[in-house]
């Protein structure tokens, strides 16, 4: 069994849209009679970007320390896996958009993009990993299926939020959105959660 989730990072790059997740999931805790608080620094390192969401903070601080954090999401994989070491505790979990953004070092100068798929394996000896479908190219934008599925996933983890609360946040926050993959991709996040109920996911 895996405790319910209440502290999340979201580890991405400029340009996605960590924030606005996080604000759908922040409305939806609050219309669960929850207090949520969000702190959005924007980027924090030349191209990392973190936002840090407390469902239920009552008069905590907003920002996750480490060792305090319960989930991270990774909205691209290598700055998931950055952040998960980054906020390890026993107990934790990592959410992993199949997202791959080659760093510059890598487009353009001949570096090597890690093996993610090693460094997740070797991870989640100790974390619980939770892979979700991206677009499957290198460099390719996550789609609203995709990020989508993100929602699904922590509302999944969490327990405390309604779902139908977080799809009509998201329906706000997205009005360009089709519905069809808005619902595909929650459908999606919440098998992953569900599976994550009896043991982590690998």
């Amino acid at each position: 069994m895996t405790r319910p989730v209440r502290r999340i990072v979201f580890a991405s790059l400029a340009g996605q849209p960590a924030a606005a997740l996080a604000r759908v999931l922040a409305r939806a805790a609050a219309e669960a009679g929850l207090a949520p608080a969000l702190w959005d620094p924007h980027a924090v390192r030349p191209g990392g970007v973190e936002t840090h969401l407390d469902l239920d903070a009552r008069f905590a601080s907003p920002r996750v320390a480490p060792g305090r954090c319960d989930l991270v999401v990774g909205l691209e994989v290598l700055e998931g896996l950055r952040q998960a070491a980054r906020f390890y505790r026993p107990g934790i979990h990592l959410g992993l958009l199949d997202v791959v953004v080659p760093p510059v070092a890598v487009a353009h100068g001949g570096k090597r993009y890690p093996d993610a798929d090693a460094l997740a394996r070797e991870l989640a000896g100790q974390v619980a990993v939770h892979r979700l479908p991206g677009p499957g190219r290198a460099g390719a934008p996550a789609e609203p299926v995709h990020l989508a599925s993100v929602l699904g996933l922590v509302a999944g983890l969490a327990g405390s939020l309604d779902h139908e609360a977080v799809l009509g946040a998201a329906r706000a926050a997205f009005p360009d959105w089709p519905e069809a993959d808005l619902a595909a991709g929650y459908a999606v996040g919440r098998r992953v959660a569900e599976g994550a109920r009896t043991g982590p996911t690998r």
